[in-house]
């Protein structure tokens, strides 16, 4: 049957093939098979019944390369030369009505690539011919065109930043893409005002990111493009250091598209943050080089100048940017600390510790990233005599009886965080003894916040109980403080489990078990047996007894620990005894 045959020439896709069916008896499982044909036979005859042939052909090639098909499912397409290059043609395809399919082209060859079989085959095509000058080119286009804004160009350039960042992870992709000139095309971008959309950036910033780490002669040629410059600078512009920088990070060149970008609020502020984040991790990878840090990045001069200023917004916007940026900036300037304690007055004159200590002090979002990053940085604030007397006044490491005591961050401690964070706070007393009061006068305030809680609990259970009982007419609590107290009930057993796992970390060190002992502290850890809780698990009961068996174990003063236990544990009995009226065998 030709296209202009009457049967096929007339009504829906489903009517010529029930009226074929019917003339010539096509079986039912072949049906399917030849309304697909007659689908493709009947869109050739235009133009835009043709594209949106080619556009369902690449949808479906994208949607079989994301399933990761094994190679046994894919002979036609694995051992059809063309296929590459054909993607590659429809990608540039300059003609009107095709730049959707450039977007499915691309994402096509992104999925493809994904496997390293495929993805050696689309590296040859791209390595014959003239092939890297036609990407290459095509690649520049794309983000001229993106950067004034518009939704199908930016598309384009997240799929072809999508199937650079897919060649990056290999050896032979990360080569080819050195020869192409990404490196310098990369840099540029970051450069453009207007530029991108966020994500773009972000993409962008993780390309040369895996670049520089597999290879050492892309770190150099992104040194002499200028490319930490850059990126410090795209990070000023971001944290609103540079006068106009929030205008140039919206979408779009017109009134409408900025104001269309600025009402989804949430999107914004999280595309922000994760390029901001990216940028900063660029950033560390960039200081350091091979080993050795160069003199002129301790001391913050030439391309690391704006650094300092960048690390110092972060810690003051950290409650917009999220914990994961602050814990990562806190991170970078531990390294610099760590490797060279002296450069703590450049960190002091740009103010960085006094910009640190006061966001754990007052706008620290407690997450497991910020609680455990903070030990770490104490240490490296330390190093240096003015550090660690600004750590000491500042009092920072206080926070951490507020973040234990508060039922609003039980979620956030969950998992090892408090083991974690009791192995930092054993650092921080080794490397720095003169911190190992200012510890253990936290862990005192922890413990005994949650016995002054546990009180309050016991009193007002006696209190209902009384008043259910009729024995006495007690005045219940309502309000605020009711409400208070219902919420550490129901959390309770779970800041006891944190709480164990800090102090089980924490007291392996035996200078800081014995101050432990020494402010009765074994006695004040037997109450927690004691604290009222909304369900009691074996795991809280199994903490506690690990807490005492370090405790038992790494102290020197062993005896006296066994001694109070046993002190205790004749009370509770003695205390049993009366209450059951039952003798002592």
């Amino acid at each position: 049957l030709k296209a202009s045959h009457p049967t096929l020439s007339k009504g829906t896709n489903l009517e010529a093939c029930e009226r074929v069916t019917k003339d010539f008896g096509v079986p039912q499982k072949l049906r399917f098979a030849l309304l697909n044909r007659l689908r493709i036979i009947r869109s050739l005859g235009t133009r835009e019944g043709r594209q949106e042939c080619v556009r369902m052909r690449l949808t479906a090639f994208h949607i079989l390369f994301q399933s990761s098909p094994d190679h046994e499912d894919l002979p036609l397409l694995l051992g059809e030369p063309g296929l590459v290059q054909d993607l590659l043609d429809v990608l540039y395809n300059e003609g009107e009505g095709c730049e959707d399919l450039r977007n499915l082209a691309a994402k096509a060859l992104a999925s493809m690539c994904c496997d390293r079989s495929r993805q050696n085959l689309f590296l040859r095509t791209l390595n014959s011919g003239r092939q890297k000058e036609k990407f290459v080119l095509f690649l520049k286009t794309a983000i001229s065109r993106a950067s004034p804004g518009g939704e199908r160009e930016n598309g384009l350039l997240e799929s072809l930043l999508s199937l650079v960042s897919v060649l990056s992870v290999s050896t032979l992709g990360c080569a080819i893409l050195s020869q192409l000139g990404l490196v310098q095309i990369l840099v540029d971008m970051l450069k453009l005002r207007p530029g991108p959309q966020r994500q773009i950036i972000s993409g962008a910033v993780r390309v040369l990111e895996a670049l520089m780490e597999r290879d050492a002669a892309v770190m150099r040629a992104f040194r002499e493009f200028d490319g930490l410059q850059a990126i410090i600078g795209r990070l000023s512009r971001e944290l609103g250091l540079v006068e106009g920088g929030d205008e140039e990070m919206v979408p779009g060149d017109s009134e409408e598209q900025r104001s269309s970008a600025k009402a989804g609020g949430a999107l914004t502020k999280r595309g922000r943050s994760h390029l901001i984040k990216s940028l900063l991790r660029a950033s560390a990878l960039a200081c350091y080089n091979g080993s050795e840090w160069t003199q002129s990045r301790l001391i913050f001069e030439g391309e690391t100048e704006g650094l300092p200023k960048c690390l110092e917004a972060v810690f003051k916007q950290g409650k917009d940017l999220g914990s994961s940026v602050f814990a990562l900036a806190a991170t970078i300037m531990g390294d610099f600390l760590h490797h060279d304690p002296t450069c703590f007055p450049v960190i002091e004159k740009h103010g960085l510790p006094e910009a640190f200590l006061g966001s754990v002090k007052t706008s620290l979002v407690v997450t497991p990233d910020t609680v455990c990053c903070i030990p770490s940085t104490l240490v490296a604030l330390c190093l240096n005599k003015k550090g660690l007397k600004a750590v000491q006044d500042s009092g920072a490491l206080g926070q951490l009886a507020s973040i234990f005591t508060n039922p609003a961050h039980c979620r956030s401690l969950q998992g090892d965080t408090p083991s974690l964070l009791g192995n930092g706070l054993d650092e921080l007393v080794r490397h720095v003894p003169e911190m190992k009061g200012q510890c253990i006068e936290v862990v005192f305030s922890i413990v005994d916040k949650i016995l002054d809680v546990s009180e309050q609990l016991k009193e007002e259970q006696a209190a209902k109980a009384a008043t259910n009982e009729g024995e006495a007419s007690v005045p219940m609590e309502t309000g605020a403080g009711a409400k208070a107290t219902e919420v550490y009930f129901d959390s309770m057993s779970e800041i006891v489990s944190n709480t164990a796992r800090l102090l089980e970390a924490l007291l392996s060190n035996p200078a800081v078990a014995e101050a432990f002992v020494g402010g009765d502290g074994v006695r004040k850890l037997l109450k927690f047996y004691s604290i009222p809780v909304k369900s009691q698990t074996s795991t809280n009961i199994h903490q506690l007894f690990s807490t005492f068996r370090v405790l038992y174990s790494s102290h020197v003063r062993a005896k006296e620990v066994g001694t109070c236990l046993v002190k205790e544990l004749e009370v509770l009995l003695e205390d049993w005894e009366g209450r059951n009226d039952h003798t002592r065998v």
